[in-house]
This record gives C-alpha cells, structure tokens and sequence, in this order.
C-alpha cells in the first residue's frame, strides 16, 4: 500500500469496535463506526434481497420427496413481471415428469414461509441438465 492511501484510509481497533477513520480536507481525520455505515453498503449490495433468495433455495429440499433428494437441485430465483419463479434442474425428463404433478403442492409449502422469506413463488419451472 502507498504512503498516499495508508494515509487517507486506515482502519484501527478502540475499544473492541472496528472504526475507519477517512482523512477530511484540511489534514482532519473523521471517525465513522463501522456498524453506522454497514446498512446502507449492505442495501448498495442488495444483500437483503439475496439473504431471502437463498433462504427460499434453502426450502427446496425440505419440501419434495425424498425420492428427488439427488435427482434435483434448485438453481435460481428470478423475478418475471413482478412474480417470483423458482428454477430448478432435474436429471432427467422421467423425473421432471413426475415431479410436475407435484408442483403445485410443493409450491404452496414453500409459499407457508413468505412471512420469514418475504417471497411468495407464482410458479416453479423445471429444466433438465446435470445436478
């Protein structure tokens, strides 16, 4: 690192705290707490956002058959004209057949946890490839 950035950002501990000092023009240093600037990086970033699409990811094989346990992996969350829809791969087209007639109940109990994931799915799609 530069004599010229070390200068202008450093960070250093007070206190257990993590604080990252900026120098202001003039020579001044200014203090910002680390946690008063983390929701807003946080929202730059869209970390909410990915927190709850993993979270609904997550649900996905703790609500099918543990028949497809194996035989199918959620890839995607993606949002098509306001609505959510899950994308999932299968093995095979046998497997995406018969899952097909599930979908329907398997979406409804992912939906059972739009409160703590802040998702409510419209559909689930099926495509196969290598899971």
């Amino acid at each position: 690192m530069s004599d010229s950035s070390s200068s202008s950002y450093f960070s250093s501990r007070q206190k257990g705290r993590r604080k990252i000092q900026r120098k202001r023009e003039g020579g001044a240093h200014a203090i910002t707490e680390l946690k008063s600037i983390l929701p807003a990086v946080g929202d730059a970033l869209g970390l909410a956002q990915k927190t709850q699409e993993m979270a609904v990811l997550a649900l996905w094989h703790q609500q099918i058959s543990s028949k497809y346990q194996g035989k199918t992996r959620p890839l995607r969350l993606k949002q098509q004209a306001g609505q959510w829809v899950l994308q999932v791969i299968v093995s095979d087209g046998a497997i995406a057949s018969e899952l097909s007639f599930a979908l329907p109940e398997i979406t409804a109990r992912i939906n059972l946890f739009s409160v703590q994931t802040g998702i409510q799915l419209t559909r689930i799609e099926l495509g196969v490839g290598t899971v």
